[in-house]
């Protein structure tokens, strides 16, 4: 910031048309509050208007710069004017500093702020400069005179030279005898405590000042700031607008391209249709023409008919041999219906069946999912898979199929595409990078086409070959490739599927294609495949209660194995009451025939009971009985 020490007596940089605001204490109107700053500041300040400002920098330059009785060499008394330019306009003042020096003593500091209007009074005498300089000067700028009348009032003056203010007498007076009888008045001492308290003053009015401008710019910036910010918010919306108009573009040009599509179809037909009207009138044409050259015939005929008369009266006959079938083949042909057609005719006709294609993908076909896959989803049902939307599948062994397939297409409410391809194609490129290039061929074919249908991508199954070892690498490749460069793609992992549920090499099995279809169609909603429910356990029976689980019969009721006829058992208990074979479930009979040896007692009368080692082998009999059984 520029400097000047000679002022400008025009007055022009001093004028301003509006303060800026400021977050100083708000201070009185040309009046003095010395209540407002604390008393070690040795500081007061007042406000004036924007009219009244260049009135009180000239009350101050004629009053005290350009007065002779301030500038006094032998007195050591003068005055500093010093001015600092702004630093938007370098034409106008921002700040005016006049300082009062007695011999060689800062005595007192005026500061006048242009920017805000303020005037600061600082220094050791600012009460004595308010009590007797305020009211001249007041009464100078209410004249408002060019050329303004000074009232010579030397008791300021005078104090100044003395050097000595009332609020020293009253600081020495609170001091202690001691040091006012040791230190004397003008010492070194007081005058280098003066100049700093001076300076310390000049130092806060400066620092309150510098405050006043950080935030008063602190502010502005606040203020530009939100204003930019509204920009943004105007051009984020503009952004989105644009966007929006943009899709509605594409949208437009996606239904132009289709109707074009269309159109050239019907160009295509309307041109079959022309050129099958014209094989149809040349065709006409030579039929009229064989038409009149049959009258010309008929009229020679009744000379050769009296030539035969004539023959037939001489009896001689002439029979010519060449054609030996003649007369057969004119029988045919006079005996033909004459709703006969003409075979270039029929064949005309029978062409345009002949040349419909077997897989004529160009007719117009509202559906909205089309499925693109091998053989692996002959065991698919659309219905199932893409409920609520009307879907076509079409069977494509290989990627570029599914190229030339989607090239031929014309869909018109097309919104998603399911594509499962490559399983034949990687046994016949030479390098993973050409399947890839192959499959990103086709997705951006169909991105190209309908840039607003959703493409969904499958990839490879597991194999049962040397080839399996390259399928788990190329699908992470494909995902990252196609979601890095496609828009609007999802991209299907089949975890669940393993080798093993394989009929041969890279054929599933029919009943697992339900976990291919699960991952197709957890991808078509946006949700995670659900597991496969596991059928519950069946009930183990308790083997501690078997009899009360399964309600068989007590160990006494039951049946044992039949033993030779010669043996008579002694046990009542144990008879044989089922003779015949078909009492035994045929599922038992593999249990083992042997006879424990508890069962043929040498010493036991037939009267005691069933012993407990008997007991529990019969338990065990059941349980194995029980195994059998299940």
């Amino acid at each position: 910031m520029a400097s000047k020490i000679s002022p400008d007596k025009t007055l022009q940089r001093y004028k301003i048309q509006a303060f800026k605001a400021t977050m100083c204490k708000s201070v009185p109107f040309e009046e003095l509050d010395y209540s407002i700053y604390k008393p070690s500041a040795n500081m007061v300040a007042f406000q004036t208007t924007e009219a009244r400002l260049p009135f009180w920098i000239k009350a101050l330059l004629c009053r005290y710069h350009e007065s002779a009785k301030y500038n006094v060499k032998q007195d050591l008394t003068e005055t500093r004017w010093t001015e600092l330019d702004d630093s938007d306009q370098p034409d106008k003042c921002e700040k005016v500093i006049l300082e009062i020096i007695s011999r060689k003593d800062l005595m007192i500091t005026i500061t006048v702020y242009i920017s805000t209007g303020r005037i600061h009074v600082s220094g050791h005498f600012f009460k004595e400069w308010g009590s007797d300089e305020f009211e001249n000067i007041v009464k100078m700028v209410n004249s408002g005179d060019e050329e303004m009348k000074i009232e010579h009032d030397d008791s300021f003056l005078e104090i100044i030279a003395r050097g000595k203010s009332k609020t020293c007498a009253v600081d020495k007076q609170n001091t202690s005898t001691e040091n006012s009888q040791t230190t004397p008045v003008n010492s070194p001492r007081d005058k280098t405590f003066t100049m700093i308290k001076q300076h310390l003053s000049n130092l806060e009015v400066d620092f309150i000042s510098f405050k006043e401008d950080t935030n008063t710019k602190m502010k502005q910036l606040n203020e530009t700031i939100e204003k930019k910010d509204e920009n943004i918010t105007l051009l984020n919306s503009e952004i989105r607008s644009l966007k929006l108009l943009n899709k509605e573009k594409d949208k437009t040009i996606s239904d132009l391209s289709s109707k074009q599509l269309c159109m050239e179809e019907q160009i295509e037909k309307l041109i079959t249709e022309l050129d099958k009207n014209k094989q149809q009138l040349k065709n006409a044409c030579k039929k009229q023409s064989n038409t009149n050259s049959a009258p010309a015939a008929s009229t020679s005929q009744p000379a050769t008919t009296a030539n035969q008369a004539n023959n037939d009266k001489s009896c001689s006959y002439n029979v010519s041999t060449a054609n030996k079938f003649d007369t057969l083949a004119n029988q045919e042909v006079t005996d033909s219906s004459p709703s006969q057609t003409n075979p270039e005719k029929s064949k005309n006709e029978s062409a345009p069946k002949s040349q419909n294609p077997k897989h004529n993908h160009n007719n117009y076909k509202p559906v909205e999912t089309i499925i693109l896959c091998d053989s692996n989803g002959r065991y698919l049902d659309p219905t199932l898979l893409c409920p609520d939307s009307p879907t076509q599948y079409i069977r494509c062994p290989t990627l570029p199929d599914a190229t030339n397939i989607i090239k031929n297409s014309n869909y018109t409410h097309a919104k998603c595409f399911i594509l499962h391809c490559g399983t034949n194609d990687l046994e016949k490129v030479k390098s993973e990078e050409e399947l890839l290039q192959l499959t990103e061929n086709v997705v951006k074919t169909i991105n190209k086409k309908y840039p607003l249908a959703r493409i969904i991508v499958s990839g490879l199954l597991p194999r049962q070959d040397a080839l399996n070892d390259k399928v788990t690498p190329f699908n992470s490749n494909l995902q990252k490739t196609l979601t890095a460069n496609v828009q609007n793609i999802t991209f299907v992992t089949h975890d669940n599927i393993k080798p093993y549920h394989l009929k041969d090499k890279k054929h599933l099995l029919q009943n697992r294609v339900k976990n291919f279809a699960r991952n197709l169609k957890a991808a078509f909603f946006n949700t995670t495949p659900k597991k496969a429910r596991r059928k519950p356990d069946r009930e183990i029976p308790n083997r501690r209660e078997p009899h009360r689980r399964m309600h068989l019969p007590t160990h006494q009721h039951l049946q044992t194995h039949q033993h030779p006829p010669t043996h008579q058992h002694p046990h009542p208990t144990w008879t044989n009451r089922f003779t015949s074979k078909s009492h035994f479930h045929p599922s038992t009979q593999h249990l083992p025939q042997y006879s424990p040896p508890w069962l043929f007692p040498n010493n036991q009368k037939t009267s005691s009971p069933l012993p407990a080692e008997a007991s529990n082998h019969v338990v065990e009999l059941v349980k194995e009985l029980y195994k059998c059984l299940n």
